[in-house]
């Protein structure tokens, strides 16, 4: 492939379109659809392009009086309320007069409150030798010579707003709070819980090797979302055509009596849709992309699953025996099935009271202050009066109501004798069994074996080590590379180191096992005991046979239960199996 910048040629013009007919299939199937649905509705759709006619103006309106119900409706009120008041309600459209002014206003100097915060300044800076200068800039203020005061009226006209105590008439009625306010609050310095978070940070930014730079100018423009500052318009203005052809489907709509339904924007014009080509709309599609497996292929129909059958016929006979049909999924159903506590929105974070939470702030300043951690159960009653919360016969304010458990409970029962039928027959049963056998069983006055086993705490469900882990992944791995099933008795442990199962002194044994081990036979062990002779000449005689003709025997040969294909040796113990499977 080549690249250019060179300018394109021109696509293809006048090229020959073969003619597929007079219409297009989709135009032919539309029009059957809308005359099927025609004769289904008793109705022929009809479209115009004409000019609609005008609303109806100059038609006759009737004349229902000179006034409206409630203008006088309203008069009369009016009436009513002039005579009980006695006052005649009288309303002016003529411009109002204007409020005095210029009026005479006597000089009464400064204010006496002035001449006092005077006075009090100058006493203030002589003790303090310091020069009080408020910054009060671009307000015109009286130049004392010693101090400046901005906030002070120095005009020998008094302010005709207020009076000279202030002005008092705009500020709200005080009320008392109800609670203390502006008294000394000890400083115990920065919260336990920011400096452990701050200790953290910085241990978590040591093992993580990064430092958290938040609220700086860099950070907010890393981590700015652009799209918060897009204006979007969720409810867009419609174009005009949009809005003139809604106005004309509701018009049109209400003078036939009929809504319009959707489907019926269909083509219904003869000629091609010039948007697209004879062959469709093609230019809007997406680019089909490769899925890269198989689909849509034939899939055989086997049935309804063997699980559902069985468990179709199961659910019948379970319901022969419970003589109860099992329904589920209808309204009835979910109706009486249904969890009421599901709609209640529980708040599983409440906010804590104002007391609770002025509580546990006062705690933990106590804590802090004293470096002792409060314990809750000290939280006791020991004094020797009773609890004014309950009565003295127990707190029986807060017990549940007891609920009748719906069958009889400490009835009369008779007394049939000291032993059960069932017990005095097996007591006349045993001695004539006892004779039968020659043996006399005695299970009260001997204690039976202990077994220290039951007191051992087993791990029924260990989670396998790592190297057992890959050994079955790997031993499946094999059995399914070469055919066959790995042979359990080849895990048998045949060397001469002891079961780590039993301790250095051997494995627990029951004293009936202890008593009878003698008559146990006990066959040879050829590892231990070694070959028998005839045993060794018969492996001599087939290894030098095996080398004579250059093969080697297989007895399993032909054998349906053949253990291994000629195997150098029998694998005895995990790790020779570990190692017998990555070999072979």
């Amino acid at each position: 492939m080549q690249a250019s910048f060179e300018k394109p040629k021109g696509f293809k013009k006048d090229y020959f379109v073969p003619n597929f007919g007079p219409q297009d299939y989709d135009v032919t199937d539309t029009q059957g659809h809308i005359a099927a649905t025609e004769a289904q509705l008793g109705h022929v759709m009809s479209a115009s392009f004409k000019t609609p006619k005008g609303n109806p103006k100059d038609y006759f309106v009737p004349n229902f009086g000179p006034q409206d119900v409630d203008v006088v409706d309203t008069q009369a009120h009016i009436a009513g309320t002039e005579a009980q008041l006695g006052h005649t309600l009288v309303s002016s459209f003529k411009a109002p007069k204007g409020f005095k002014k210029d009026y005479f206003v006597p000089n009464f100097g400064l204010d006496h409150e002035v001449l006092s915060t005077q006075s009090n300044i100058g006493k203030a800076e002589t003790k303090l030798a310091h020069v009080w200068n408020p910054d009060n800039a671009g307000i015109d203020a009286a130049d004392n010579g010693s101090y400046s005061y901005a906030a002070v009226q120095l005009a020998a006209e008094s302010d005709p707003i207020c009076d000279s105590s202030g002005c008092n008439q705009y500020k709200h009625k005080k009320k008392e709070a109800g609670y203390d306010k502006d008294y000394p609050v000890p400083d115990l310095g920065v919260d336990r819980d920011i400096l452990g978070a701050h200790e953290d940070l910085a241990v978590a930014e040591g093992m993580l090797k990064h430092k958290l730079i938040m609220g700086t100018d860099e950070s907010k423009a890393k981590w700015k979302n652009p799209a918060k500052k897009t204006d979007y318009d969720y409810s867009p203005k419609l174009d005009k055509d949009m809005h003139d052809a809604a106005t004309n489907l509701d018009i049109v709509e209400g003078k036939l009596g009929h809504k319009y339904e959707p489907w019926t924007f269909v083509q219904t014009s003869t000629s091609s849709d010039p948007i697209c080509d004879s062959s469709g709309c093609n230019q809007y599609k997406h680019k089909k992309k490769e899925a890269g497996y198989d689909k849509d292929y034939p899939v055989p129909d086997l049935g309804v699953d063997r699980d559902i059958l069985g468990a179709h016929e199961d659910l019948a006979v379970a319901e022969g025996m419970l003589k109860h049909k099992l329904i589920m999924g209808t309204d009835e159903s979910k109706a009486k099935w249904k969890n009421p506590a599901k709609k209640t929105d529980y708040d599983y974070s409440p906010k804590l009271d104002r007391d609770m939470h002025d509580a546990a702030t006062n705690l933990d300043l106590v804590e802090g202050k004293l470096g002792h951690k409060y314990e809750p159960w000290t939280f006791v009653q020991t004094d020797a009066s009773s609890d004014p919360i309950c009565s003295s016969a127990g707190c029986g304010q807060y017990k549940h109501p007891k609920k009748d458990p719906g069958y009889d409970m400490d009835y009369p029962v008779a007394n049939w004798g000291d032993k059960d039928t069932d017990i005095v027959q097996h007591d006349e049963n045993l001695p004539i069994a006892e004779k039968i056998v020659g043996h006399h069983w005695n299970f009260v006055l001997e204690k039976p074996p202990l077994n220290p086993a039951k007191k051992t705490l087993y791990d029924y469900s260990p989670k396998l080590e790592g190297e057992m882990t890959d050994a079955k992944v790997n031993l499946d791995l094999v059995e399914n590379q070469m055919g066959h099933k790995y042979a359990e008795w080849m895990g048998l442990q045949l060397d001469s180191q002891s079961d780590p199962i039993c301790a250095s002194s051997g494995c627990w044994h029951s004293d009936w096992f202890k008593a009878n081990k003698e008559s146990i036979e006990q066959y040879p062990n050829p590892e231990a005991d070694g070959l028998d002779e005839d045993t060794k000449i018969t492996l001599a005689n087939e290894k030098a046979a095996s080398a004579s003709v250059g093969y080697d025997w297989d007895p399993w040969a032909g054998a349906s239960n053949k253990p291994f294909t000629n195997a150098e040796r029998v694998v005895r113990n995990g790790v020779e199996a570990f190692e017998w499977t990555k070999d072979q």
